[in-house]
């Protein structure tokens, strides 16, 4: 059985795709062609069912469902234009979706400054501003260029902060925090922070045996204090 694609839902797939990375990223990671895969995405018949499947676990809905088992990585490094409802609202299709984020991720001088920095080149040595999002058992890490945070208009109204406001809604981590930053979040951790728990005996051993952290990564995370929700 063929797949039934309608023009609202390709809308919102080629926003989909911007999250990681843009049409060609994706096509590369699905083994596609790039050409046939944007022609599709504006209706046109260029792939084959497999095709499509391969396409869709490239953005994380394999089989037309989110998959739950990890955490969802997207990245977005261009300029906003438009809001980002139609591809969130793939992966949360119904009901109030709750946003967190880094506690350098805001508007003020320190964004200023990193755009600065950003233009003076040295952007590869900042962090990028990165937001949570979580609904049930889908979670989402997206990170955005350095300096250039987001407001919660751009996410779309089912996006509310997760405390009721931004300056509440900042999550405990910091630029040591590589999984964070560079990717390869697991969803533990990702839970770990978002409901403010400290770590425990069995992270820091389970982070120890999958990273090859050294001695100093090791002490920090020991060192680390986190609040826990009451």
């Amino acid at each position: 059985m063929g797949f039934i694609i309608h023009v609202p839902e390709l809308q919102a797939l080629r926003q989909a795709c911007d999250f990681y990375g843009g049409i060609r990223a994706v096509a590369l990671k699905a083994g596609i062609q790039n050409s046939n895969l944007s022609r599709w995405l504006k209706g046109e018949k260029t792939l084959s069912n497999q095709s499509v499947i391969k396409f869709l676990a490239a953005i994380d809905i394999p089989e037309g469902k989110v998959d739950t088992s990890k955490v969802l990585e997207w990245s977005i490094n261009w300029i906003i234009d438009k809001k980002l409802s139609k591809g969130i609202e793939l992966y949360f299709p119904e009901g109030e979706i709750e946003l967190a984020r880094a506690p350098w991720s805001r508007w003020g001088l320190d964004a200023l400054l990193k755009q600065a920095m950003s233009l003076g080149r040295v952007s590869k040595d900042l962090p990028p501003e990165i937001y949570a999002m979580k609904q049930e058992e889908v979670r989402v890490v997206l990170r955005r260029t350095p300096g250039v945070p987001l407001t919660l208009k751009e996410f779309g109204g089912r996006v509310k902060w997760k405390e009721g406001s931004l300056e509440a809604s900042a999550i405990n981590i910091s630029m040591l925090d590589l999984p964070w930053i560079d990717g390869g979040l697991s969803p533990d951790e990702f839970d770990r922070v978002w409901e403010g728990k400290n770590a425990t005996m069995n992270d820091i051993v389970a982070y120890i045996e999958n990273s090859q952290a050294d001695t100093q990564e090791v002490l920090n995370l020991l060192k680390k204090k986190l609040p826990i929700k009451r």
